[in-house]
């Protein structure tokens, strides 16, 4: 991947695993992800193929 591409996949991660600690895995949501980066659900399973 390019420098761009891994700020990106860096930034999904890092709101993932933000939403993961204050909801929980289960409790956690694409769409949960999705809000937190304001980026499309698309955009998000082009880096990550599922949760």
């Amino acid at each position: 991947m390019g420098e761009k591409q891994d700020e990106r996949r860096n930034e999904i991660l890092a709101a993932a695993l933000q939403a993961f600690s204050e909801n929980g895995y289960d409790k956690t949501s694409i769409d949960d992800v999705v809000r937190a980066t304001g980026l499309s659900k698309g955009t998000i399973y082009w880096y990550f193929k599922n949760k």
